[in-house]
């Protein structure tokens, strides 16, 4: 899954799902040209993982779904839930691509906030697929619209993440396909991928001679 910066002055591009985060008390804001059922705003009450999905009604987004945060400001691990909310279902309606619109609902510091948004939604994403003779859809490309601050938090998330879902995958994968020498081609792909990461490898006899 890719994840696009965007601004909140951005204005919002066609998309099959807009995820809309919103508190518990406080009346759902949309972004401008979004319109929804009335019925949907009404019942929707923004208690924690509450959930409410609908068409559209208008506006560049083909579905809206609203999650609830609970009343206040947000435990970051509650951010965190949102968001893998946020991309199983976009899977699950078979959506390839979603729009994260937060608003003004974070009031954490927004880098939190949106390192939260990130790493809950790269980690909701991970599926081990390696045995699947057909891979189950799920979301190509999320963009989350938010400030500076808010953005390079999103930046730091997509790195946090995806080292969790790697090492996840690691875990994951059957002894016979994770052998010592899959998990050295493992950690000198990592390292290609980066000039500040170097990979030495001790074998037996190299082990011994350093009293490992």
């Amino acid at each position: 899954m890719k994840i696009i910066c965007k601004s909140a002055a951005a204005r919002l591009t066609k998309t099959e799902l807009l995820v809309v985060l919103g508190k518990e008390g406080v009346k759902v804001t949309l972004p401008a040209g979004v319109t929804v059922p009335g019925i949907a705003l009404e019942t929707f009450g923004g208690t924690e993982r509450e959930t409410r999905l609908t068409d559209a009604t208008g506006g560049p987004a083909k579905r809206v779904l609203m999650i609830g945060l609970g009343k206040g400001e947000p435990e970051l691990e509650v951010v965190r839930r949102a968001a893998a909310i946020a991309v199983k279902k976009a899977g699950k309606i078979g959506a390839g691509s979603a729009v994260v619109w937060t608003g003004a609902v974070f009031g954490k510091e927004a880098g939190g906030f949106g390192q939260a948004l990130a790493e809950g939604a790269m980690m909701g994403a991970y599926q081990l697929t390696d045995f699947l003779r057909k891979a189950p859809r799920v979301v190509e490309r999320l963009a989350i619209h938010g400030d500076a601050a808010l953005l390079a938090g999103v930046g730091r998330g997509e790195i946090t993440g995806g080292a969790n879902c790697l090492a996840r995958r690691l875990q994951d994968m059957p002894a016979n396909h994770m052998r010592p020498r899959d998990m050295v081609s493992e950690a000198r792909r990592i390292a290609r991928g980066s000039a500040a990461i170097a990979v030495t490898v001790l074998d037996e006899k190299a082990m011994t001679r350093l009293k490992m």
